[in-house]
């Protein structure tokens, strides 16, 4: 039976938080202050419940009409319902409250905002049972074919596009890596394949902000040391992050676990020959824990998987290094690990970076200091 539920505020993950008969109830789709008529489903945990919204009965002053025409069935975006300005602005409060969940005291948060469509360089599709590109349906494993995403860039768009127009039945089931090449023509590579498609290396998916993310690191890098600085680089990937350093830089060292990765980033450092330059495959946690880096280096670079540092927290917390930039997209979880770092650092500069507009997914800068 639907229940009238008002929503008090949207939580990470991008549901607005209500309650049907004082038990918390997230809604998806949703806003702060509407009033909604919401189905409970029929699974129900202990602490909380989920529901669809059926009816905006009270609609907020935020709320616009989706542009795109799957939005709601497509599980890519969340947030397409609420004008841009103001999902800034429900991601800052996110941070926020998650900072404040877990007893840490933030500076003024900075907000770095995007172009709010065409910003992304890649998408993850799968080949549907008609041989039509396809993303997932929201909660499934369902495919949900596009012909067109507002995210993605006109090369992408234009693929997929060709690829509806072509369907590849035989390819059914297929997944694949839509992404450009150097010269900004798209290609495609089949995950889990062969060649280029087999072990494509992390890369941020939107370069607008991926550079503005860069700039920001160079500035903190920048007024680290006297002279020039000895970076570590933590979860390296391809050097995304160090290699625009070399201008700062009198030595850059870098460690991820993806041998493919770390191949690419030695492939391009060596267009850097005056600087000492070596990214190695190696676990993080054992550089961690072994010799003292403080000694070998003034500033370090961390940008860990979404589960974050976890156990690597205490370490790096214990290292003596002068400054580090910590780079997260898990709010949650970079709480947890500051609750640790921040015993022997001051946050410095916290900064949220809005690198995927339309969804609830938010990517935090910290800066901190040793104390």
């Amino acid at each position: 039976m639907a229940e009238i539920v008002e929503i008090e505020k949207i939580v990470y993950g991008g549901y607005g938080l209500g309650r049907i008969d004082g038990k918390i109830c997230w809604i998806p789709y949703t806003l702060p202050w509407e009033k909604v008529e919401a189905e409970p489903s029929p699974v129900s945990k202990a602490h909380y419940m989920t529901a669809e919204a059926i009816r905006i009965r009270e609609p907020s002053a935020d709320r616009i009409e989706p542009p795109c025409p799957y939005f709601g069935r497509c599980g890519g975006c969340d947030f397409q319902h609420i004008r841009y300005e103001r999902q800034l602005q429900l991601k800052t409060a996110i941070i926020e409250e998650c900072a404040a969940r877990a007893g840490i005291t933030l500076p003024p948060l900075l907000t770095v905002a995007s172009t709010p469509f065409g910003y992304r360089n890649r998408l993850r599709i799968r080949i549907d049972a008609a041989g039509r590109p396809a993303l997932y349906r929201k909660g499934s494993r369902d495919p949900q074919p596009i012909d067109r995403c507002l995210c993605v860039c006109g090369a992408l768009n234009r693929a997929l596009a060709q690829l509806t127009e072509s369907p590849e039945p035989a390819a059914a089931g297929e997944e694949r890596q839509l992404y450009l090449d150097r010269d900004g023509e798209w290609r495609q590579a089949i995950i889990g394949g062969h060649g280029a498609a087999a072990m494509m290396p992390f890369a941020q998916v939107n370069n607008e902000v991926n550079d503005k993310i860069r700039r920001w690191i160079a500035g903190a890098a920048a007024g680290t040391a006297s002279g020039k600085s000895r970076i570590l680089d933590l979860f390296c990937g391809n050097g995304n992050f160090s290699l625009p350093l070399t201008e700062i830089a009198a030595s850059i060292t870098g460690f991820d676990l993806n041998a493919d990765a770390v191949a690419a980033a030695n492939r391009a450092a060596a267009a850097f020959p005056g600087v000492k330059i070596s990214y190695r495959r190696e676990d993080l946690y054992r550089v961690l824990h072994r010799g003292k880096p403080a000694a070998a280096y003034d500033f370090c670079i961390a940008d860990p998987p979404a589960a974050g540092l976890k156990n690597g927290a205490a370490a790096l917390a214990a290292s003596g290094l002068q400054t580090i930039v910590y780079i997260s997209c898990s709010p949650p979880d970079l709480m947890r690990d500051l609750k640790v770092l921040t015993q022997n650092y001051t946050i410095a500069e916290a900064v949220f970076f809005d690198m995927f507009p339309q969804t609830s997914k938010i990517e935090t800068g910290i800066l901190l200091r040793r104390k």
